[in-house]
């Protein structure tokens, strides 16, 4: 696994976007900030998948990143009850969906998140 090429900004709000092209849901669990989940939204995974895949076997140019709107479905979902408005350390990551989280991190430097 190669090192994330993400950083955060302290004090700044972000919305982080997770894919799931996978058939069955899966915990995510994000290392030290607490987000609100802010939607899910249906994808075509299949098409994600191989886009994404090419692009890593190409050496993973920043111009080959597939554009998520593109294989967008359907419209946004909203967090599930249990998940509305509270905050978070771990969500849902439904199958072929896109989950949508927003958070404000307390300091700065690399990502830290994966599979919880």
């Amino acid at each position: 696994m190669e090192p994330s090429q993400d950083f955060t900004k302290a004090g700044s709000t972000e919305i982080w976007e997770y894919v799931n092209p996978h058939h069955d849901a899966h915990p995510m669990h994000v290392h030290l900030v607490n987000f609100q989940v802010l939607n899910r939204q249906p994808i075509d995974a299949a098409a994600y998948q191989a886009d994404y895949e090419k692009r890593l076997d190409g050496g993973r140019k920043p111009e080959d990143r597939p554009v998520l709107a593109s294989y967008l479905t359907g419209p946004p979902i909203p967090p599930d009850p249990d998940e509305a408005l509270s905050d978070k350390d771990t969500f849902k990551s439904y199958p072929e969906t896109v989950t949508r989280i927003i958070l404000t991190p307390v300091q700065s430097g690399r990502v830290r998140g994966g599979a919880g």
